[in-house]
């Protein structure tokens, strides 16, 4: 699709993809369900293994889903190749990667220090256990990578090849994004028994407007670095502030969504516009 030379802009990427392009997309939004679906369908068959008492999952259960990695990115590059696109199609790709690494470092100083150190430093929280910090830097980092690569590089761009209108092409990206975690929600809450329940259902459509949005801040960065190295770091910094990983809190106080989302939104749009600023700086000398 494109080559060393010269870099395709997001616009003209898109535009070469067509309707087979974008319903092999879309089939590929339901391989990916089908996968987290089969994940949920073993954890909640072992819940005592696979999830602590806070509801959230254990080692067990974090290992078991890398194991998901492979079986998302294999056929995807079988895809790919026989299609004859690049994984520069998708965004892995070494083109200008100084500037999209130090973007993405930015994000995790910038979301990571604001959201997820400085409240907890206030509210006097302990650090967690080193070991269990760093195995879950290397989970989320993974987690977010693969995402990122199916979702924002692939789905998102050959989504045009059927929707030609950025906000309708953007919309149904974001939302089949959300639907890729809607087994979590399934299992976890109205397996439960609370599928009547108002609560789950306000939470879920509030959780399925989070995820829409996320992934609107995804494409924006990527649609600017046009590389999926700042987009798996800036959903890594989010995820991990949003966890607050980092501490082990005790209490009434918890981590404030609203912080996190906040920091994230200001990051998502004002490190891009920082990076345009110096270029056009540098463009006037």
């Amino acid at each position: 699709m494109n080559d060393r030379k010269h870099q395709l802009t997001y616009k003209e990427e898109v535009a070469q993809y067509t309707k087979k392009d974008a319903v092999h997309a879309l089939l590929y939004v339901l391989y990916t369900g089908l996968l987290g679906l089969a994940f949920f369908l073993v954890v909640d068959g072992s819940a005592s293994d696979f999830f602590r008492t806070d509801g959230s999952l254990t080692f067990a259960a974090e290992a078991l889903g890398l194991a998901i990695v492979p079986l998302a990115l294999v056929p995807l590059f079988v895809i790919l190749k026989k299609k004859g696109q690049t994984l520069r199609s998708v965004g892995m790709h070494f083109i200008d990667w100084k500037k999209s690494l130090i973007g993405g470092l930015l994000f995790v100083l910038v979301i990571v220090v604001l959201a997820a150190v400085v409240p907890g430093l206030l509210m006097g929280w302990q650090l967690t256990n080193v070991s269990r910090l760093l195995w879950l830097i290397v989970y989320l980092m993974i987690m977010a990578a693969w995402e990122d690569i199916v979702y924002v590089g692939y789905i998102q761009t050959r989504i045009y090849g059927l929707v030609k209108k950025d906000f309708w092409a953007i919309a149904l990206g974001g939302f089949a994004f959300a639907a890729f975690h809607y087994p979590n929600l399934f299992f976890r809450f109205f397996a439960g028994g609370a599928f009547f329940d108002i609560d789950i259902w306000s939470y879920f459509f509030m959780m399925t407007g989070s995820w829409i949005m996320m992934h609107v801040l995804f494409n924006h960065n990527f649609r600017y670095f046009r590389s999926i190295i700042p987009v798996t770091l800036f959903h890594f910094a989010s995820n991990f502030a949003l966890r607050v990983d980092l501490w082990s809190y005790t209490g009434d106080s918890s981590p404030n969504d609203f912080i996190v989302r906040a920091v994230t939104i200001f990051a998502a749009f004002a490190i891009p516009s920082m990076f345009i600023w110096l270029q056009k700086r540098k463009a006037q000398k």
